[in-house]
């Protein structure tokens, strides 16, 4: 695998965990719900976003020797 593979490798890994844990946060954290309104509703966004650049990531990933 080439360097730059093992770093998108390496940034999805780090991805993920970061979304696990914003989940956790969002979904089992009683703090989440002293927020505003507003800040819950950017962290949801925020969380769908991370989300969708996983996908992205491992798309790429899978693409590793086949283009």
């Amino acid at each position: 695998m080439e360097p730059f593979q093992q770093k998108i490798v390496r940034e999805k890994i780090d991805l993920d965990d970061k979304i696990k844990n914003l989940t956790a946060f969002i979904d089992g954290d009683s703090s989440f719900k002293t927020l505003s309104d507003a800040e819950q509703g950017r962290l949801r966004v925020q969380a769908l976003i991370m989300m969708s650049y996983s996908a992205i990531l491992l798309n790429r990933i899978k693409a590793f020797g086949k283009e």
